[in-house]
């Protein structure tokens, strides 16, 4: 785990870096159009997917590396994805057909090319999704985190070049990110083929994986994951709804550059869920770690929300440029928001793993949900940005107590264990131990 985590923390400054080139390249406004297509991307992939990379990972970790499952389970994965696809595409044309007024908010003030590089990182995101699935349900942490570093140094390079040679912008900034996607794909694909060839001769372990149980657990996780996704993402839908439209792109960027950042924060609490989802799918006992774990990351957050509030606005002046100073109190805002969920999101991983996405973690997502929009209709035409990064915050801490309060109740943990402190170098000792 503290191998995992070195990494991604040696990922987090290529990430910030790549931030302020694209914000440079691209401006506020550029960033808005941008930030809006990968939104869309997101939702997409979400709702094409139905939930499958994470029904794989249950059944990758619960047959702890068998190759014939594995293979078998790609197999199902790489079905899915091409009637998803083909399903997509039909429904698409019909509507497009017979209601094109239901595709105009996705056709909206973008050219054919953005269209179809719109699709391509859908394309590429499902694909990384699946292999991505396998590797992470049979723990192969060390594997995802190198060929993660090595793309997303590639990332950063292309996106360097493009903007000493002034040609950074957004159709150039989806390029690259949907070459992105496609590479993850398929070297995740080359780093799977081989460990299910190192893996031939594993014994089959637990129960064996069918179709039906594959979609039971599947749409159990598209449960989970659609507010999730929806908690993180619908206050730029809200965005382009409800702010004038002479502003909105140039809001929508100033926005999303301010919480690229808090969502840095982030990668630990993430990390720590997918690690600890993975262990508690293969039925290792981590109520302990995940806990640690939480506090580790709440501590993190608080830090860093101190260090945001005295240096954040020159930090992000000097990254970002003097265009996006308005940028940082949506950032302070957030990534307070951020800091509630470094503590749940290790939590929320364990319970998903060990129950298969119980209907708790599904409540206190829809629940936040449901806040976000609320307080979004509220606050969003009132105080704009400001007011859209508040309503995040407020769906974020009801989130965090939702997860913390089901995480209680099934591992039997009392409140004052719950929330007393430990000392970050304990916690450190502890983690390193298991």
């Amino acid at each position: 785990m503290i191998a995992t985590l070195a990494t991604r923390f040696a990922v987090l400054p290529l990430g910030l870096l790549q931030g302020a080139l694209l914000a440079r390249g691209l401006g506020p406004s550029g960033l808005g159009r941008y930030s809006a297509v990968l939104v869309d991307v997101n939702l997409l992939t979400t709702l094409l997917a139905l939930g499958l990379p994470g029904g794989l990972a249950v059944l990758v970790g619960q047959a702890q590396g068998h190759a014939a499952t594995t293979r078998k389970l790609w197999r199902w994965g790489l079905g899915h994805i091409a009637l998803a696809l083909a399903v997509a595409l039909g429904i698409g044309l019909l509507l497009g057909w017979l209601t094109p007024q239901w595709m105009q908010p996705l056709q909206q003030g973008r050219t054919p090319l953005v269209l179809l590089l719109l699709c391509a990182c859908v394309c590429g995101q499902l694909g990384r999704d699946l292999h991505n699935a396998l590797l992470w349900g049979g723990q192969r942490f060390s594997a995802q985190n190198r060929l993660s570093l090595l793309l997303t140094i590639a990332q950063l390079v292309a996106v360097v070049v493009l903007f000493a040679l002034h040609r950074l912008g957004v159709v150039s900034a989806l390029l690259i990110q949907a070459l992105s996607l496609w590479s993850f794909s398929l070297l995740f694909l080359w780093r799977l083929r081989g460990w299910m060839s190192q893996s031939a001769q594993a014994p089959e372990t637990g129960q064996v994986p069918t179709v039906r149980r594959l979609y039971a657990i599947s749409l159990r996780n598209f449960l989970h994951i659609l507010p999730d996704m929806l908690l993180f993402r619908i206050d730029v839908y809200l965005m382009q709804w409800l702010l004038p439209t002479g502003s909105m792109e140039h809001d929508l960027g100033l926005y999303q550059a301010g919480v690229r950042v808090a969502e840095l924060l982030l990668m630990l609490p993430g990390t720590l869920n997918a690690v600890l989802f993975a262990k508690a799918a293969a039925q290792e006992d981590v109520a302990e770690q995940a806990l640690l774990g939480a506090k580790l990351g709440l501590y993190l957050g608080l830090l860093g929300c101190g260090a945001m509030l005295i240096v954040g606005k020159p930090l992000l002046v000097l990254f970002y440029g003097a265009r996006f100073a308005g940028s940082f109190v949506p950032c302070l805002l957030v990534l307070l928001g951020c800091s509630a969920l470094s503590f749940s999101g290790p939590l929320a991983g364990t319970l998903s793993g060990v129950r298969g996405y119980p209907p708790s973690v599904i409540f206190a997502q829809s629940l936040a949900l449901l806040t976000n929009i609320g307080l979004n209709l509220w606050l969003l035409p009132r105080y704009g940005i400001i007011g859209a990064a508040a309503a995040s915050t407020g769906a974020y801490v009801v989130s965090a107590l939702c997860i913390a309060t089901a995480f209680a109740r099934h591992f039997a943990i009392p409140l004052n264990v719950l929330l007393a402190p430990v000392g970050p170098k304990q916690i450190w000792a502890r983690l390193r131990q298991r």
